[in-house]
């Protein structure tokens, strides 16, 4: 495979089953280049990149839009979320323990990162979803300040839902 000159091809395998061992990757990835903070998001989330670059990520080591689950608070991954080198770190040390784990990748991350005292950051200006947005009264990422809005909330994706947020989007911002 061929990489565009935008896109990198990590040694990992690509099904979703294994989007935990994506994410390891591309923490190493980016510690390995001397990145600082990353944000990482999946295709299907619209990103308003001058939004996201004026939030407060660089004053917390993990940040996002938090959820809870089990006990565990962690940032939702289909809305994005931001880690500090130093919590690359552990991300990149870590192993999934179980199957569950190696799909729920957002959940995982909370996890590691729990086990070694770091908590999540509730960011305001990360979209928690068309569902969450629905539960929660926020409008979509095309009528306010958030950065980033999730597009699917399950396993199918439809780029041109991306082609269409971008074409609304673009007038606003």
């Amino acid at each position: 495979m061929n990489p565009r000159p935008d896109e990198i091809i990590l040694d990992v395998d690509d099904g979703y089953e294994q989007v935990t061992y994506k994410t390891r990757e591309a923490h190493r990835w980016a510690l390995q280049k001397g990145y600082g903070y990353t944000f990482l998001c999946f295709t299907d989330t619209y990103v308003v990149p001058s939004r996201l670059l004026n939030s407060d990520f660089s004053s917390h080591d993990y940040s996002g839009f938090v959820v809870a689950f089990e006990g565990i608070s962690y940032a939702g991954g289909g809305t994005g979320y931001w880690l500090s080198p130093r919590a690359s770190e552990f991300v990149v040390a870590a192993q999934p323990q179980s199957k569950h784990e190696s799909w729920c990748e957002d959940l995982w991350t909370g996890r590691v990162l729990h086990r070694a005292g770091i908590l999540p950051v509730h960011s305001t200006i990360l979209s928690a979803g068309k569902e969450g947005k629905k539960n929660l009264g926020l409008t979509p990422v095309v009528d306010s300040v958030l950065a980033t809005e999730h597009l699917s909330l399950n396993r199918t994706y439809d780029p041109s839902w991306m082609y269409d947020t971008h074409r609304r989007v673009g007038r606003t911002v």
